[in-house]
């Protein structure tokens, strides 16, 4: 894997779906399928998200954020997003979005 799309998704014992690595337009379309996947068999109603490895985001990880926020809402569930890096967040408040992924 090279370094422009390594990111890894696993599930934690307290059943938190776990990122870690560089989101960004490379690594988003393999690493959603992953986390799809995670996000559907997991028995929790409020559905955890732990972005603290997160190394590096561009626009599309702020997509896979608003598009996990739909799946979610479409399978029933609700998600919350922990540890979301700082850079993360700057593009999230440019776009505005911060009523939308976080309330």
């Amino acid at each position: 894997m090279t370094l422009k799309n390594s990111i890894s998704v696993s599930l934690t014992a307290d059943g938190q779906v776990k990122l870690e690595g560089l989101l960004n337009f490379e690594s988003v379309p393999r690493v959603w399928q992953e986390t799809q996947s995670l996000l559907s068999q997991s028995t929790h109603t409020l559905l955890q998200l732990d972005l603290s490895g997160v190394g590096r985001s561009d626009s599309a990880g702020i997509a896979f954020l608003i598009e996990c926020m739909r799946f979610s809402r479409q399978i029933g569930k609700k998600i919350n997003y922990k540890n979301v890096p700082e850079q993360m967040l700057a593009i999230v408040r440019v776009c505005d979005l911060e009523q939308i992924l976080f309330s």
